[in-house]
């Protein structure tokens, strides 16, 4: 079975009707419908977004999915409901302390024994820890494969996630 989103043509969305939705701490906001609804939603964001250019055994989520937040760009399908066409998570070093788990990033480097690269974060990921300064890590962008060739909305979501980032930042 091959999972597809065919309710909205990828060249007739008008970028004023896309809504960015923020799914924030899911672990804590799981007994919401609605947090249950887009969790999934990204996850299937995720398993369309990055299927086609990973291997077949590539997962492309983690633990802190539960307690990030997630961006998510959405349009309203022909049957009213929202479809994600595009995401990116966030986390901060804090939230991930406070699960005891590394920070993406870390365990991207450990699980590749990228000792430099481990020694080099761990560095300053102390200096954050040491400072009292949060640190925000932003990974797992992916816009669905059918909707990148859109380059209007290819620009507005690439142009949206950096202000969405820094506002985040100034949130810390």
């Amino acid at each position: 079975m091959r999972l597809r989103y065919k309710f909205v043509d990828p060249f007739s969305i008008d970028l004023e009707k896309i809504k960015i939705v923020t799914l924030d701490h899911y672990w804590e906001n799981m007994t919401d419908p609605r947090a249950r609804e887009y969790f999934s939603k990204m996850q299937l964001l995720r398993k369309l977004g990055f299927g086609p250019d990973y291997p077949k055994n590539y997962l492309p989520f983690d633990n802190s999915d539960y307690f990030s937040w997630h961006h998510l760009f959405c349009i309203e399908d022909e049957n009213g409901e929202d479809m994600v066409l595009a995401g990116f998570r966030q986390v901060t070093l804090s939230r991930c302390d406070y699960y005891k788990h590394d920070i993406p990033l870390l365990a991207l480097v450990k699980k590749e024994d990228a000792h430099p690269h481990i020694e080099a974060l761990s560095e300053v990921i102390d200096e954050h820890r040491n400072s009292g300064k949060d640190l925000i890590y932003s990974s797992s962008f992916t816009i669905l494969k059918e909707f990148r060739e859109n380059k209007k909305l290819s620009k507005f979501v690439f142009e949206i996630t950096p202000a969405l980032k820094y506002t985040d930042m100034l949130n810390l």
